[in-house]
C-alpha cells in the first residue's frame, strides 16, 4: 500500500460496536479500539516493548505504586486538550461498568489518586499485569458521563490515530466494513483511510 493512501484489512469475526469499555474481551476488536483510542502507555510490536503514549510513568521504581504525568500536546478529535480529569473519569467508568467484569474486578484492586500534576496508581501487589492496566483506552470525561447514564445517542470523541467515518454492510458478500480516517491531530498515522472488513 502507498503511504497516505487507503489500506484494507479483513477479519473473520463480527464487530457490533466500538465501545471502549469492552476493551480486553476480544483481541481483534481491541486492535480496532487501539486505532481510535490511546492509553497512558502503548505496546510497540516492532521493538516488543512498552512505550509512553499519553503519559510518562515511572515503571522502573515500584510496580505497587506507579506515578504517571500527562504529556503535553495530547488532543481529542474535537480539538480539545486531553486532561487528567479525562483519565480519572475513564478509570472511574471502567470500575463501575458491569459490561466488562474482567476490567471491573481488576480495577477493584487499585487506588487511583491525583497528587498535584501526577496520577498515582496503587496496588497491594507488584505485578507486571499492572502495566497492561495502563494501556486501557482513555475516554473523554463528557463522553464517559454520557455512557455512565446509558444515553442512547452518544457522539464519540477519539484520541487515536484514526476517527470513525462510516459503516457499510454488504449482504452479497456477507461482510461489514468500518471506515476509519486519519485524525487531523495525529502525526503518527501512515494511511489516510483504513477499511476494516468483518466477515
Amino acid at each position: 500500500p502507498e503511504k497516505w493512501g487507503s489500506f484494507s484489512i479483513g477479519f473473520v469475526d463480527s464487530l457490533s460496536n466500538l465501545d471502549p469499555t469492552l476493551f480486553g474481551m476480544n483481541a481483534k476488536k481491541d486492535f480496532v479500539l487501539s486505532l481510535l483510542y490511546r492509553g497512558l502507555l502503548q505496546y510497540n510490536p516492532e521493538t516488543k516493548t512498552m512505550e509512553w503514549d499519553l503519559a510518562t510513568c515511572d515503571l522502573w521504581r515500584n510496580l505497587k505504586e506507579i506515578r504517571c504525568n500527562l504529556r503535553e500536546g495530547n488532543i481529542w478529535s474535537d480539538g480539545t486538550k486531553i486532561t487528567i480529569e479525562d483519565i480519572l473519569a475513564t478509570y472511574s467508568l471502567l470500575a463501575e461498568t458491569e459490561k466488562n467484569r474482567r476490567l471491573q474486578n481488576w480495577l477493584a484492586k487499585f487506588a487511583i489518586t491525583r497528587e498535584w500534576t501526577s496520577l498515582v496508581f496503587r496496588n497491594s501487589t507488584a505485578n507486571t499485569e499492572n502495566i497492561e492496566f495502563l494501556t486501557l483506552p482513555i475516554i473523554k470525561k463528557s463522553v464517559a458521563e454520557q455512557m455512565r447514564v446509558w444515553e442512547k445517542t452518544i457522539e464519540p470523541i477519539y484520541s487515536g490515530e484514526y476517527i470513525f467515518d462510516k459503516k457499510e454492510s454488504n449482504e452479497a458478500h456477507e461482510n461489514e466494513s468500518f471506515h476509519l480516517i486519519k485524525s487531523p491531530y495525529t502525526t503518527r498515522a501512515i494511511y489516510d483511510r483504513l477499511i476494516l472488513r468483518f466477515y
